[in-house]
């Protein structure tokens, strides 16, 4: 009998040492489903931090409701662990169930006043309530304490964006972007959103230094280039457009672009007449000797309605006609931009007389 003790005992020990030797590596290692398969068979002789990370190993498995039971007997087996608390609040939040959340969560604060993640994740329980101003309490807390958390300066430039605070959440982007270092697709994130509201802005150049930052960390983000033509028409650098362009076209034709939204046409320019906005598309195909339409300009009105769609028709290599269909019917204009180099401020103008009426249709159906 005392053998069989002896026995059950060793064998106690043994795994338990392994527990404490092995799950942690696992969890780097993102081995979350042999966590699970290895551990959840005798829980009770597992400790308290074990305990978490097969909680956060169902989390990762997308499994909140074993997650949450596991946190919870953590928090039962060692109630003074402020990262059982934290862990719990975390998978609250997962869960949706933002009040429980908070409770964990401030209870790992009390425990750990100074570790910066609990602040985040109890920023975002109050993100989650849509409680914005709380929210920024903790995040800012959480920018306020070392390590600061990378997380927190892009929450906290995303509150501003949703209360429409532009200039603040262009500020908070750009802050986000000087202090983020390790989380790279957060980084790439910030990228973008400072692209799009400096490009909104109307500070093209500003736009065009984050969008290449973007393409320094992603190659093969083909919106950003055509995010950059864009920018480039906003400054009438046509001629550095058109090198971005080149980007386009050749992946296009090595059929890189075909299951994205830029397959068959990209945005080329956006711009005012009057209150209405005009967005251009040009499309990758070339004259060979069928007639082809190469650029759509979209005419949209305050409420995002399309109003009209102008259409460059392709004759030959250097000539045009354009047609624009309102209301059900086709009016055809007299070619005036056409030859082997128009400028485009030409077809601008061009496309304006078309959308106030400045210019008498031909003909039309």
């Amino acid at each position: 009998m005392k053998k069989i003790i002896f026995i059950i005992a060793a064998t106690l020990f043994s795994i338990q040492f392994i527990s404490a030797q092995n799950i942690k590596n696992m969890f780097e290692e993102e081995q979350y489903q042999s966590i699970i398969d290895l551990y959840t068979n005798n829980p009770g002789i597992l400790s308290s931090e074990d305990l978490m990370y097969v909680a956060q190993s169902y989390m990762n498995m997308g499994d909140i409701q074993n997650g949450l039971t596991y946190a919870n007997m953590a928090t039962q087996k060692e109630s003074n662990n402020a990262r059982t608390y934290f862990v719990t609040g975390v998978l609250y939040n997962a869960n949706g169930d933002y009040n429980n959340a908070i409770k964990a969560l401030e209870k790992a604060i009390e425990l750990a006043p100074k570790e910066t993640n609990y602040y985040t994740a109890l920023g975002d329980s109050y993100y989650g309530l849509e409680k914005y101003e709380e929210a920024l309490l903790y995040y800012k807390k959480a920018t306020s304490l070392k390590p600061v958390s990378e997380k927190a300066f892009f929450m906290i430039a995303t509150i501003y964006a949703s209360q429409n605070k532009e200039d603040e959440s262009l500020n908070a982007f750009h802050k986000a972007k000087a202090s983020i270092v390790d989380d790279k697709e957060l980084y790439v994130t910030v990228l973008y959103n400072i692209g799009k509201m400096e490009y909104d802005k109307g500070s093209y150049q500003k736009a065009i230094n984050a969008y290449n930052d973007l393409i320094s960390y992603l190659p093969d983000d083909y919106y950003s280039y055509e995010k950059l033509i864009q920018c480039y028409y906003g400054l009438n650098q046509i001629s550095k457009a058109n090198l971005q362009k080149v980007n386009l076209y050749t992946a296009h034709k090595n059929g890189l672009l075909e299951s994205t939204s830029i397959s068959d046409q990209f945005c080329f320019d956006q711009f005012k007449i009057g209150d209405k906005d005009i967005v251009a598309y040009e499309r990758y195909e070339e004259f060979t000797s069928k007639p082809i339409v190469k650029r759509i300009f979209y005419v949209v009105d305050s409420y995002g309605n399309v109003n009209a769609t102008i259409l460059q028709k392709n004759i030959s290599k250097n000539n045009y006609t354009f047609t624009m269909t309102r209301n059900g019917i086709e009016y055809t204009y007299a070619d005036e931009v056409s030859g082997p180099n128009p400028k485009y401020t030409s077809l601008k103008a061009f496309i304006s007389d078309i959308v106030t009426n400045k210019l008498t249709a031909i003909s039309f159906k």
